[in-house]
Formats: C-alpha cells, structure tokens, sequence
C-alpha cells in the first residue's frame, strides 16, 4: 500500500496538467496580461443614438398631446390647427417654438456624436492593439458628452417652459374657453417632461446597444486572451520541437486574423521564445488555428468550418500497448487533451460543446466519455437546455455528448446520481468565478485619461475630416458648449 506521503504526491502530480485549468490559474492569467486583451474580431457600432433622440422630440406645438377641454380629443394640438389664419393662435405657437428651439451647443452635439463614433470606429481599425478597457473608456467619455448636451437641452426647454407656463395657460384658456388654468398649465409641463424621459430612455437604450456590443466582445477577447496564454504558458513543457511548432502556429494564426481584418502585417517573430517578464501577448482565435499541441504533447488537429459553422477538434489516442507512458502516467492525459478541446471551443465564443467519445472497448469508451463530461464542466459549458430552448421536446444543451455512431450519451449512464449531483453543484461554483473573470465590469475613466480619450477621438476626427477636404474641429468652440452644458446642468 502507497505511503500517505506518496499518495499526496501522486494526487499534485495528477493535477499538475489538469490544474491549469482551474478558475484560480485562469484568473492568474487574465491578471498578468489583462492590459493586453485587445481585438480579434470586428466591430459594428451604431451612430443613431443622438439622431433618434433628435428626431422624437418635442419640436413644437404638434408634439403636446395636452388635453384642453373635457374630451379626450379635446388635444392643445387639435385646439391649434389652422382653419383660418389666428393671431392668438400663432403667438401660443410661435412662443412654444421659441422655448424648444435647439441650442447651439446641441446641435453642435448631435454633429460630435455621429463624427466621434465614427472616429471610435477608425480608431480600432487603425490602433488594433487598443485595449478592451480603453475603448470602453472612449466609448464613455462620447456617450457622457452626447448625453449631457440633450439632458442640458432639456432643462433648457423645462426651465423656460415653467418660466411662461402661466402665460401660455392664460391664452389657451381663453382660445379653448377653459377656465381651470392650473390644470392647463400642469399638463403642459407634465407632457414636456414625459416626453423628456422617454427620449432620454431611447437615447439610452441606443447607446447601450454599443456597450453590449463591447461587454461581449470584452468577455470573449478574455477567453482568448486566457486560452493563448495558457497554449504559450504550457510551451514551456514541451520539446524544443513542439514549443517552436506551437508558437510559429500561434504567429500564424495572428497574421491570418490581420489579413482577414484588413490590417497592417505585424511584426516577424523571430523565434519561439516567450518573453512573459513584458507580460504581453496577443489573443488568438481558436477558430483560425490549424492544430494545438496540448500540455501533454499530443497534437489536437482542427478541421475548420465554412460559412460560419464551427470547426471540429479531433485527437487520435493511441492503443495502451503503443504508448503504456502516456497511460500509465498518472498526469490525467486524456482528460487534459479534452480540456484542451472544450476550453478551445470556449474561447471561440461558443456556448454549447457537441463531444463524440468513439471506442471499441466499452469500458474505454465508458471512461472517456465521463472524462468528456467533467472537461466540459469544467471549462465552464452548462448541461442545461440553452437560453429559449427551454420546455422544447429536444431541447439544444450546452453539453451534448455522442459515441462513434452518433447516438447520443446520457451522462446519467455514466454516473451515479449523486456524482452527478456533485459534478453539477461544484461546476455551478466554477462557472461563477469564471464568469467573473470575464465578465470584470468596466472602471470609469480618470478626469486625466478622459481628457486623453477625448483628445484622441477629436484627432481621428480630424484626420476624417482632412481626408474629407473639411475644415478641423473647432476645439475653442466645443469647449465653450461644453462649459455652457456645464454651467446649464450645475
């Protein structure tokens, strides 16, 4: 019987691969190169968020729907409608016109808004390298400068509104022959300010659309940014060979994802070292690999998909006969090569994982299949149907294990119930801490460095504005609406 000392041992060892994959490893990971998480991917960000705002807007007096008589009908809007040319009508029209007529500093605004998304755009398309967390901060410092412009706008019209409210009541009461004046003039301010929150909602609602966009994109980017750590972290374990194949594969998985962008070439590496002290990095796609060369040496082999379908990863293990080290180790081999594989498809931005386990020997076919099961577990994948597909008679879940002939394998005839139980309640715990890691909110930028995000988008602006034979932005100009929206909302 093992001593206690080398039954500890034996259980690290076992570990020692499998282990890399834990939350605490990954979290780890992410904190060494967090500056680093860039973008793999495109990115479509919409610019209509001030124009919708814009265009709903109480403008004049067709946009009140104030009730004035005792109908329903009875609207300041049908009140006003030119029969026959009206003094007393076109002054109430001409004096609500007056109170929400644009400032400058709005318009002005509105123009800033659609030039400085296009500029955030240009900015990632010419600064690849650009961190997640500095376009967050970009896309901030636009969205605050668009949103204090419309809600300065607002009080604006508001303030000026309550300023003649009791005016306007007086005339509309005597055109309508309405006598309760207060009821008049409340529901008056009552319709600006309805109006006034619900195109501040829309407005928002349009320019959150943008941050999901970067939420998502930021939590896969981490995935990736983790996963290609992890390939050039374990390099260090493998031959000579294998590391230098594993890191000329990652260079040209990187270069294929530029070219596919439309980007300039990065730099030529030289060699497969990894200078890991600078803790820099670059994210790789999993889809655009052409293989991986696991932490145990065995080479996973990708067949990738067209047309958007997902690729396939496939590893060849040999018989026990042929290679008793890899299975007489006790390093967990298999089961790393099929972490390998589900955390690959994870950082591909996937949320469901289709395993096929395919052996002859039941009893192999048996273990490997619960090995598969944990893996996808444990990379974070979840057994439940997926979201909207529950209640479904065949639901799609996010584990679905399958043998050789594509039949597909319950997980209940691999474990016991309350291995299953288990299995599920350790893996809810994981998926929390990794979703944390992922899913890390976005910090508020510093007065200094929203001025420094400011002053690069106002250059992109520039730079589209001299491609475009257009005159530089008038920066003295926008930093007095800016102090003018300022002075409004104190």
């Amino acid at each position: 019987m093992p001593s206690f000392r080398q039954a500890f041992f034996n259980l690290l060892t076992s570990q020692k691969l499998t282990g890399q994959f834990k939350p605490e490893k990954q979290e780890a990971m992410y904190q060494q190169y967090r500056d680093s998480v860039g973008l793999t991917q495109d990115l479509k960000f919409g610019a209509q968020a001030f124009d919708t705002h814009a265009e709903k807007r109480i403008k004049d007096h067709a946009g009140f729907k104030t009730p004035i008589g005792s109908n329903k009908e009875d609207t300041l809007e049908k009140l006003l409608k030119e029969d026959t040319p009206d003094p007393n009508k076109k002054a109430i029209k001409d004096e609500l016109k007056g109170i929400l007529t644009p400032q400058a500093f709005y318009t002005a605004a509105q123009k800033t808004y659609k030039e400085s998304i296009e500029a955030f755009q240009q900015r990632i398309k010419e600064v690849p390298d650009v961190s997640i967390e500095s376009l967050r901060g970009m896309h901030e410092v636009i969205n605050k400068r668009a949103r204090d412009a419309l809600l300065a706008q607002q009080k604006t019209e508001l303030e000026a509104l309550k300023a003649k409210a009791d005016d306007l009541a007086q005339k509309i009461g005597t055109l309508s022959g309405n006598t309760d004046l207060a009821a008049i003039k409340n529901n008056l301010i009552a319709d600006l300010e309805k109006n006034h929150k619900d195109q501040l909602a829309e407005f928002n609602k349009s320019a959150q659309e943008n941050v999901t966009i970067l939420d998502k994109a930021s939590a896969l980017e981490r995935k990736r940014l983790i996963f290609t750590a992890q390939l050039e972290g374990w390099a260090g374990q493998l031959s000579s060979r294998q590391k230098e194949e594993m890191i000329e594969e990652l260079e040209r998985a990187r270069e294929e994802n530029r070219k596919k962008r439309g980007l300039a070439p990065g730099d030529q590496r030289t060699g497969a070292e990894i200078n890991v002290g600078e803790n820099q990095t670059s994210a790789v796609n999993p889809e655009d690999l052409n293989f991986i060369v696991s932490a145990t040496g065995a080479k996973i082999q990708h067949s990738k998909g067209k047309d958007g379908v997902p690729g396939v990863w496939t590893v060849q293990l040999s018989a026990r006969i042929l290679s008793p080290f890899y299975y007489f180790s006790n390093k967990q081999n298999p089961k790393t090569e099929m972490l390998t594989m589900a955390q690959a498809v994870r950082a591909s931005g996937f949320d469901s994982i289709t395993m096929t386990i395919n052996f002859d020997d039941p009893a192999t076919q048996k273990q490997r299949a619960r090995q598969a099961y944990e893996a996808a577990l444990e990379c974070g994948f979840d057994p439940a149907p997926l979201a909207g597909q529950e209640g479904k008679e065949k639901p799609l879940k996010g584990i679905v294990l399958k043998d050789g002939a594509g039949k597909e394998i319950d997980p209940a005839t691999l474990f016991t119930p309350n291995e299953l139980i288990i299995h599920h309640e350790d893996a809810a715990k994981r998926h929390e801490k990794l979703k944390a890691i992922v899913e890390e909110p976005a910090k508020k930028p510093s007065p200094e460095l929203a001025q420094d995000y400011r002053k690069q988008i106002n250059d992109t602006r520039d730079a589209i504005r001299t491609k475009a034979g257009q005159a530089a932005v008038d920066r003295a100009q926008e930093d007095t609406y800016d102090t003018q929206v300022k002075n409004s909302l104190s």
